[in-house]
């Protein structure tokens, strides 16, 4: 089952606050064609909604990644081509073809084109990352928009760093602000200010 909120179809504001999730009980128990998978699609009739869509089929140096969990970022409700929808992902590898460094088994975690709102996402190996074993599936589907943004915004500034500066993050507690702070002082940051409204100031 693939769950993306209430209903089938959601609006931008349900989607923007859902977290898919896939539990695999329940999707083979529900799957009755093994090369058919559900999916979030885009539509300008239906706009996002779930269907029947077939399994991906893999080039050579692509991974076929079970999804376990994905994130919504508001570029994804707002800019949307129509077609397979999501970009953030976090599974397990069920197939690879060469030349690939991805093993069927890996947990990884990555950026696709499209397609990670579903059960199966076919991913350039290259766009993978194995996993950190101290994250779950759920944190590492939530973060590799926001963390690239992050670490490519820095490296433009010249991070990593030698000379500890001091970095400002503006919008502190915000999806991308949140993991650039982490970010700016792995790279080396000797300080970082940043700015939030009065009711995020705790988090």
């Amino acid at each position: 089952e693939l769950v993306v909120s209430a209903d089938d179809a959601c609006v931008a504001s349900d989607c923007a606050a859902a977290l898919l999730q896939h539990d695999t009980r329940a999707r083979r128990a529900a799957a009755s064609d093994a090369d058919a998978m559900q999916a979030v699609v885009h539509s300008a009739a239906q706009g996002f909604s779930l269907a029947t869509v077939p399994v991906p089929t893999l080039r050579p140096g692509q991974a076929l990644v079970r999804v376990v969990a994905s994130s919504v970022n508001p570029v994804d409700w707002k800019e949307w081509p129509h077609g397979s929808a999501g970009r953030d992902f976090a599974g397990t590898v069920v197939q690879a073809i060469s030349p690939c460094s991805r093993s069927v088994g890996d947990e990884v975690w990555g950026f696709a084109v499209s397609g990670a709102w579903a059960e199966y996402v076919a991913v350039s190996c290259d766009s993978t990352g194995l996993k950190p074993t101290s994250a779950t599936m759920e944190q590492a589907g939530a973060m590799p928009l926001v963390a690239l943004t992050s670490l490519q915004a820095f490296t433009l500034a010249g991070a990593p760093w030698q000379s500890s500066p001091t970095v400002l993050v503006l919008g502190g507690s915000g999806g991308v602000g949140h993991i650039a702070i982490q970010v700016a002082k792995d790279l080396g940051a000797g300080k970082v200010i940043t700015t939030t409204s009065a009711g995020n100031t705790d988090f």
